[in-house]
């Protein structure tokens, strides 16, 4: 036997949310996204994390509407910055 069913805990909430390779847990625990305005420069923020549905993490604090966040590649854009910190 198959059952479908829908699990309701409350009013539905809209938020910003980010594909899950776009969010970086860092090695302190932090979760970063990185931000750009125009595509060639990257800053890391960052963020306070939520539900996970979809291939998308919610996020609760930290970003807001309309930033442009990187998605493929954040995992080594935060790689790069531990080589630049351990050769400097």
């Amino acid at each position: 036997m198959f059952a479908t069913y829908v699990i309701r805990t409350g009013d539905p909430v809209r938020s910003l949310a980010v594909p899950l390779d776009g969010v970086v847990r860092e090695g302190d625990g932090s979760n970063t996204v990185w931000v750009t305005n125009d595509r060639r420069k990257f800053t890391q923020r960052i963020v306070k994390i939520g539900m996970q549905s979809g291939g998308y993490r919610q996020i609760l604090e930290g970003l807001q509407p309309g930033e442009l966040v990187a998605t493929d590649g954040a995992v080594f854009l935060s790689n790069m910055v531990l080589i630049g910190q351990a050769g400097g």
